[in-house]
């Protein structure tokens, strides 16, 4: 199977190798996750320089996980991969020997379990729609569209077929 979907990816130009992919806890990378959010928030407007950390660590820790075979549960790893986007290593060590971002993590996992996501990739949209699993292009673009339709306020006219209706405009109201 992950050769199948290894050649699926490639075939979409995603170098996978899922072969080589080490099963593992990912509690401590997620945790990690949540440090270079904040970051990215300490930085503000400012700091332009870290805008997007979380999402470069988390591309990072997927390309480690699926194209180079790395563990990433492994604490030595995930510091080497914190390092390599920019994070502060002194901050990544504070992460890795304590029990700092737990509770943000759970938290995650308990809002993921409510939206019914069983396995990976589940992806929500608006938190209102969710879509599990590896899914065609159509299947984000319908959801996006219907999201997009269900947010958008909907506005009905109500109007007798006749124009001899009373109205009022800008200068008053004019009864016919």
């Amino acid at each position: 199977m992950s050769a199948q979907i290894s050649g699926v990816a490639a075939g979409d130009g995603l170098d996978f190798r899922l072969d080589d992919a080490r099963v593992g806890n990912t509690f401590d990378a997620h945790r990690l996750l949540h440090l270079a959010a904040d970051i990215e928030k300490e930085s503000g407007d400012h700091g332009l320089q870290d805008h997007g950390l979380q999402d470069r660590l988390k591309e990072r820790f997927l390309a480690a996980y699926f194209t180079q075979g790395l563990d990433v549960s492994d604490p030595a790893v995930l510091r080497d991969l914190a390092a390599e986007v920019g994070l502060d290593e002194s901050r990544v060590d504070e992460v890795l020997t304590s029990t700092v971002y737990g509770i943000d993590v759970q938290q995650d996992q308990a809002q993921a379990q409510a939206y019914g996501a069983t396995g990976v990739p589940f992806t929500v949209i608006d938190g209102r729609y969710g879509i599990s699993g590896a899914q065609p292009v159509e299947v984000f673009v319908q959801t996006l569209e219907k999201a997009i339709a269900d947010r958008a306020p909907q506005l009905l006219t109500m109007s007798k077929a006749s124009s001899d209706a009373a109205a009022c405009g800008p200068d008053g109201c004019e009864l016919p």
